[in-house]
């Protein structure tokens, strides 16, 4: 059973507003903010605006922002049932977009979010962010 104590969450915190950050770089990077350059982390520079993938490329990385308030709010309530299911929730979608688990995709999604985060693995690590949702869970799991 799953006491209502929650365990130090502040190292995890830490790493996922590093995430969040790098993601906000990425979404920066890839925008019209930039003028369009974007650069790829190995050196490679494109110019997005011109790029047919960019409005979707940019809707599905601040899709995995705009969806950790509920991470945020779990931890906020201070209940460890609440937070395993909030990174739960997380961990499938995130696996869902690496095409892990395509089947929890929306079936009328427009684009491949599979596509848009190959093209930016070099600045979100949806694969780290998933073992930190994880590492939460177990976190949370074993209070």
């Amino acid at each position: 059973m799953i006491s209502n104590k929650i365990p130090d969450l502040t190292f995890e915190c830490g790493e996922l507003l590093k995430f969040v950050s790098n993601v906000a770089i990425d979404i920066r990077l890839y925008s019209a903010y930039s003028n369009g350059i974007w650069h790829d982390g190995k050196g490679q520079m494109f110019n997005s605006l011109g790029d047919p993938n960019t409005p979707l490329d940019l809707m599905y990385l601040a899709d995995i922002l705009h969806n950790l308030w509920n991470v945020g709010d779990a931890i906020q309530s201070g209940n460890a049932e609440k937070i395993i299911r909030a990174c739960a929730a997380h961990i499938e979608i995130f696996e869902a977009y690496l095409g892990k688990n395509p089947a929890k995709l929306c079936k009328n999604m427009k684009g491949n979010p599979t596509d848009t985060f190959q093209r930016h693995k070099d600045y979100v690590d949806l694969e780290g962010a998933i073992q930190l949702f994880k590492k939460i869970k177990s976190k949370c799991s074993e209070t």
